[in-house]
């Protein structure tokens, strides 16, 4: 099997907010028109009697800069008291994330959580180093509900000198209004690949930050079926991006006759093998269709099944089959095997037409036998006489 993997270099990311007048982005609105995006923001806390971890979910907004003032920002704070969402305002200069993620909000699955630096300061170029008070990290993963894409940002919160980091918090670690930056991004479509055996495979991985600089991209060997890894290193920060290979190889149906003349009475094993076909759960049917009926197929009872064969290539193979005893009912009926499998858009359907004569009766058979012996007799006879006729007499 080959593989290779594809790896762009794009940018996506520029956020801030559009809203209606309460707030709320209308339904089947793209996230470039509402530029607003309803997280669930994730962080977790120790529960001091029993030592368990906790983890603990906020509905958080993410708002995309570019569309109104900081005045109007605060204008709808002052207008709308009730609202108590926490906002992540990302700032206009940010990275584009709009490039990638212009979708219907209602197919947008959004989280934010704390990137935890263990209280040291992350070396970010452009970003002023300060042993007083460190930024403030996070990350936040935009994936696609159809598995169209997954994009991971790292967004950064910069504190002034001698600021309440608890000032105006709903949760440790979350402000009311977080303004942040996008500095780092990492893109993958789709999330899930699906592919037949012995095709090439193309992972999508794409990344972007907001300066030049030198990166490191890992990527995990590709080997068949399975989870791989899209590691891009910047700095002191590491994004990675799951992409999920799935194998899918479409069955082969074959059954062992394509029509059937029997005599009533007689006996046929029909056979359907479906062959080479990944992942192993495959069901198959014999179905016998009424000639001219529109009713549902009847199900063909007493049906066997063979033990599944693994061929070298990983595929599987197994065989449905009965032994049919022909009936003048089944006369210009049809027999169908339907195999399903989760390759298939549409199940796969194999026929045969059986077509049945009445048998021959044992007294006509008799009857004719008789009729045989006694021309027989006959013709002995007459040769019998010719013979003696012709024998020249003694004189």
């Amino acid at each position: 099997m080959n593989y290779r993997t594809y790896l762009v270099a794009g940018c996506f990311l520029c956020i801030g907010i559009a809203k209606n007048p309460n707030g709320i982005a209308t339904a089947g609105s793209s996230f470039r028109k509402s530029r607003q995006l309803a997280c669930v923001f994730e962080t977790s806390k120790i529960i001091p009697l029993t030592k368990e971890l906790e983890i603990i979910r906020l509905n958080v907004r993410l708002l995309l800069s570019g569309t109104e003032s900081e005045e109007a920002r605060r204008s709808h704070s002052e207008n709308h008291p009730q609202d108590n969402i926490p906002s992540f305002f990302v700032k206009e200069s940010s990275l584009d994330i709009l490039q990638h993620a212009n979708e219907d909000i209602n197919t947008l699955d959004c989280r934010i959580s704390a990137y935890f630096t263990a209280n040291t300061q992350i070396i970010w170029p452009g970003r002023e180093i300060r042993a007083s008070s460190l930024d403030s990290w996070f990350i936040c993963t935009i994936k696609h509900t159809a598995e169209k894409y997954m994009t991971t940002a790292f967004l950064v919160q910069t504190h002034k000198e001698n600021e309440n980091h608890s000032q105006g918090q709903l949760s440790p670690g979350i402000a009311e209004q977080s303004h942040v930056s996008a500095v780092f991004l990492v893109h993958t479509r789709p999330s899930v690949v699906r592919s037949a055996l012995s095709k090439d495979v193309l992972f999508d991985c794409a990344f972007s930050i907001d300066h030049q600089a030198d990166v490191t991209i890992q990527n995990v060997e590709m080997r068949d079926e399975g989870t791989y890894s899209c590691s891009v290193s910047v700095s002191s920060l590491t994004g990675e991006q799951a992409i999920q290979l799935q194998i899918e190889e479409k069955p082969t149906v074959i059954v062992n006759v394509n029509s059937l003349s029997l005599v009533e009475g007689e006996q046929y094993k029909l056979i359907c093998d479906i062959r080479n076909y990944y992942p192993l759960d495959a069901q198959a049917q014999w179905l016998r269709e009424l000639k001219g009926s529109r009713k549902v197929p009847d199900v063909v009872k007493n049906v066997l099944s063979s033990n599944h064969r693994q061929s070298s290539n990983g595929t599987y193979s197994f065989s449905r089959y009965f032994l049919l005893t022909a009936s003048l009912k089944d006369n210009e009926h049809t027999y169908t095997c339907r195999v399903d499998h989760q390759s298939l858009q549409a199940p796969i359907r194999r026929s045969v037409i059986v077509q049945v004569r009445e048998g021959t009766s044992i007294i006509w058979v008799l009857l004719l036998l008789l009729g045989l012996s006694v021309c027989l007799a006959v013709v002995l006879h007459y040769f019998y006489k010719v013979k003696s006729t012709a024998k020249p007499k003694p004189y």
